[in-house]
């Protein structure tokens, strides 16, 4: 008798702990469903946050470096999801040129489609050595401008540090802004234009203010016998 009462209370405190770890297990699960849900929710409502410019076909490369700084930003990393948010950004002028990328492809869609955006409407390598070598020579534009068209044209496949383009950059400032460059040494090409900036502003004011002397000193002074007129007027 007291056997069984023992048997009877043992087996009330195993369910008892039995229910209690279930307890705790589908409390887990449950947590973690509810953690899993709220993940895919963030990461839904992060993607729709996403709100990229319309594509320029004018400079892809440029376009593309700004699409993929707010992938980042907002952790965007799904390839299909950044497949559609550039199809949504396709403006009317260059989607029918490109209905044949309008179904994703593969596995990396994204991928795919940025290369063969780039393929057709970014510059080739002969289209952007050309541009590189018949850049315009300083004029109106400040010698910081014209490196930055020329590292533009040749992209990353020429290390503007280099002799080659430092001298391909020189040739296009005046002559006697390249002695004095040349006279001297810089930690870069940007230290390089930001001085060339400064002689060429220099240069424009003295040029300015030496017109300003002869113009003043180029007035002829009223002869005698134009004073003699005044007076008698």
């Amino acid at each position: 008798m007291v056997v069984d009462k023992l048997v009877s209370q043992l087996s009330s405190v195993v369910c008892a702990l039995f229910c209690v770890r279930s307890s705790k297990r589908c409390t887990q699960q449950l947590v973690t469903r509810v953690s899993v849900k709220q993940d895919n929710l963030d990461m839904e409502t992060v993607a729709i946050s996403v709100k990229l410019p319309p594509f320029w076909p004018h400079s892809p490369r440029l376009w593309f470096a700004q699409a993929e700084a707010q992938f980042a930003l907002r952790h965007v990393s799904a390839s299909l999801t950044k497949y559609y948010h550039v199809i949504a950004s396709l403006p009317d002028s260059v989607a029918p040129d490109v209905d044949d990328l309008l179904e994703p492809a593969g596995d990396a869609p994204y991928e795919t489609l940025k290369r063969r955006l780039l393929e057709r409407y970014g510059e080739s390598d002969d289209d952007r050595f050309n541009a590189l070598m018949n850049s315009a020579r300083a004029g109106d534009t400040k010698p910081s401008q014209l490196l930055r068209e020329m590292r533009r044209n040749c992209g990353k496949d020429l290390d503007p540090n280099t002799g080659f383009f430092k001298k391909l950059f020189l040739q296009r400032l005046p002559l006697n802004i390249q002695m004095i460059l040349r006279a001297n040494t810089y930690s870069n090409i940007e230290e390089m234009a930001n001085k060339a900036d400064e002689l060429i502003a220099l240069s424009n004011n003295g040029s300015r203010s030496i017109c300003a002397v002869k113009k003043v000193n180029g007035d002829k002074a009223p002869t005698l016998e134009e004073r003699i007129e005044d007076l008698e007027e």
